[in-house]
C-alpha cells in the first residue's frame, strides 16, 4: 500500500483500522502502528529501491516498538 500510494498509504491504513474499531484501543493502536510502518516501508523500498532492505526494515518497521 505505501509503495502505491506513498504518505497516503498510512492515512489510508489508519482510517481501514478505525472502522474496524471493535472497543479495544491497545489492538487497534498496535495494528495502526504496524500497518502504518509497512506502508512507510513499502514507500521507501519504491523510492530508495531494494538495495539496502535490511537498513530500510529496521529503521520502519523497528522504530514502532520504541514508542
Amino acid at each position: 500500500m505505501g509503495a502505491e500510494y506513498a504518505i497516503g498509504g498510512s492515512v489510508i491504513n489508519t482510517g481501514r483500522e478505525l472502522t474496524q474499531f471493535r472497543g479495544d484501543l491497545t489492538n487497534t493502536w498496535s495494528d495502526v502502528m504496524i500497518g502504518n510502518a509497512g506502508a512507510a516501508l513499502g514507500c521507501s523500498l519504491r523510492v530508495l529501491g531494494p538495495y539496502d532492505v535490511a537498513r530500510q526494515f529496521n529503521f520502519h518497521m523497528m522504530q514502532w516498538r520504541r514508542q
